[in-house]
């Protein structure tokens, strides 16, 4: 029901399992998801970061990363489709693209990574 629900937004693509997304990310407006039950967090909203995207998710998508995730979050209750329809005209569109890299950067990125591994790894 939700497929069909979302698939009656004009500007809205849904995809399946993608071996390589890089071709579909960079014109997309806005990265997406949303989930019920999560055990932490979404590769895929590491890989909209990385490609500036801004997201669009609920809570406990936004709870399950570090810091404040920047994104737009959506209660899942009876409004949501109504809210979805309504994101389209958040201002800072493009302010929203460099803060979802920036917080690439800060947390996944390969020189944090380094960082981390010689701090969990380092001789005491």
């Amino acid at each position: 029901q939700a497929k069909k629900s979302l698939s009656s937004f004009p500007n809205l693509s849904l995809y399946g399992y993608r071996k390589n997304i890089e071709d579909l990310l960079d014109d997309k407006s806005f990265g997406y998801s949303i989930m019920g039950d999560s055990t932490g967090m979404q590769n895929k909203v590491i890989d909209y970061l990385k490609f500036k995207i801004p997201i669009i998710c609920n809570e406990q998508i936004a709870e399950a990363f570090p810091g404040k995730l920047p994104c737009y979050i959506l209660k899942l209750d009876q409004n949501f489709v109504s809210n979805l329809g309504k994101i389209q005209k958040y201002d800072n569109f493009n302010v929203k693209k460099q803060d979802a890299y920036q917080y690439f950067l800060d947390h996944f990125s390969n020189n944090v990574a380094k960082q981390t591994n010689e701090i969990l790894w380092r001789k005491i």
